[in-house]
């Protein structure tokens, strides 16, 4: 069982950015959620009759100035964010204009981070033409890697790359005879290993050049798997001048500006062999965290929904493995990681990543026993007896389908004998007077802004 004198708590990189709808028109996001369906627009399953206070507080969703609850500002060189900021009843949506387009994000951490990645690829483009103009003015010897990596460009580099390479080579070695054996014994039918857009890899194919881009994301805090193409082949275009010898990553970062605002939590807090795990491939990411779970008891069934799950970023996958593993005690992880698995789009999978850290952040308080999913919404009991209903919304509207949601999850409590004092709604951040008005006349309590510091 977690102890609680330690931290329960989850490090996210958030490649948020890819939580753009499908309103990216330009195809600057490679997430598979182009057409998804916002969660407002399915209607939970019926159940009883809700009580005449529910249907005489429901209101549409708000509609917000975008000015008013982002702490960025709307307008910079690198983008320009709308001023209207409309509401599902759960999450707001932002739209932007940038130099490579316009597209819409949804929710408003989803956005704060966003722009961040929008200053980091302004600064790489920056360093890059610097780069591109030294070169042609012949102020500096930079030579971009064409081929193969050899011993001529940066003979202790390519030295030290051969070597990291050498390591590796007994364990691959065994296992291509282990995928061999599978291959006859499943007559060709390989399982799958990785999610689809990681099977390849955007960051490999050159000595050097995945460690020098995955250095480059982690020093300027973006996630090298990041689903935003623009800033993606720039850390690439950076990273093969690094590659090839030419100057040190830091040299490429001292000008980033907005360091910081994309980590909810410090990296610190990850333990060693976590860290060490985002330092390699996605291919030996995967390896590693399917080898650390089964070593934890975790079903098969459950690992692989997250980790074939291309929603998340092999980065995410590794830390929520680290997560697993630190909480494998947990009554009902294994459900916490199947509903995880269920992110059918990326503002889905973000949404995961964001419960999980409120659950940390509500054990920190007092220690979770158990965790139990009630209509795709999660529960988790900590050992004051309270039934927390954890809710990673950005302002909860009193909508019809909010208070059919409410209603089914309560009534499925209620079922289980938990008693309605000691149930009790915790929100990502705030909700609406219709919503506390509603949710007291049952008695139930409200713990509003738990993430007020991110969101």
């Amino acid at each position: 069982m977690l102890s609680a004198k330690k931290p329960f708590t989850l490090v996210i990189f958030l490649s948020v950015s890819a939580c753009a709808s499908h309103q990216d028109k330009h195809g600057l996001f490679d997430s598979p959620s182009h057409n998804e369906v916002a969660a407002s627009d399915v209607m939970p399953e019926q159940s009883a009759k809700r009580p005449a206070a529910f249907k005489k507080l429901e209101e549409p969703p708000k509609y917000f100035a975008a000015a008013d609850v982002l702490s960025v500002p709307l307008r910079s060189e690198n983008y320009t964010i709308s001023e209207a900021a409309p509401s599902n009843g759960r999450y707001l949506t932002f739209a932007i204009k940038t130099e490579d387009g316009a597209y819409t994000v949804q929710g408003k951490q989803f956005m704060e981070d966003h722009v961040h990645e929008l200053n980091a690829l302004a600064a790489l483009r920056e360093k890059n033409k610097a780069v591109t103009f030294a070169r042609s003015a012949g102020t500096a010897v930079i030579t971009p890697i064409k081929s193969v990596y050899t011993t001529v460009t940066a003979p202790v580099t390519a030295a030290k790359n051969v070597y990291g390479n050498a390591k590796g080579m007994v364990k691959s070695v065994r296992k291509g005879v282990g995928k061999a054996a599978t291959f006859v014994k499943t007559r060709g039918n390989m399982p799958p290993e990785t999610a689809e857009r990681e099977e390849d890899g955007f960051i490999s194919g050159f000595f050097g050049r995945p460690e020098a881009i995955r250095k480059l994301a982690f020093e300027m805090k973006v996630d090298p798997y990041t689903h935003f193409t623009p800033l993606r082949d720039e850390l690439t275009e950076l990273a093969n001048y690094h590659a090839a010898g030419q100057f040190g990553v830091d040299q490429g970062l001292s000008f980033v500006p907005g360091v910081g605002s994309i980590i909810i939590s410090s990296l610190k807090t990850a333990d060693s062999l976590t860290r060490k795990t985002l330092l390699k491939t996605p291919d030996e990411m995967a390896d590693i965290n399917r080898e650390r779970l089964a070593e934890a008891g975790i079903s098969k069934e459950s690992t692989e929904g997250v980790l074939l799950n291309a929603h998340f970023t092999p980065t995410e996958k590794t830390i929520f493995t680290g997560l697993v593993i630190e909480a494998k005690d947990l009554e009902g992880i294994e459900v916490l990681m199947k509903h995880a698995s269920g992110a059918l789009s990326r503002p889905q999978a973000f949404s995961a990543l964001m419960l999980v850290e409120m659950l940390g952040r509500l054990h920190d308080d007092s220690k979770i026993e158990k965790v139990e999913v009630h209509h795709d919404v999660v529960v988790a009991y900590q050992t004051d007896s309270t039934a927390n209903i954890v809710l990673p919304y950005d302002y909860l509207s009193w909508t019809s389908y909010n208070a059919k949601t409410v209603w089914n999850v309560t009534r499925s409590l209620a079922a289980k004998d938990v008693k309605t004092r000691n149930v009790r709604f915790v929100l990502a951040g705030d909700l609406s007077e219709n919503s506390r008005k509603a949710l007291e006349t049952r008695k139930w309590g409200v713990r509003r802004n738990l993430m007020a510091d991110v969101l």
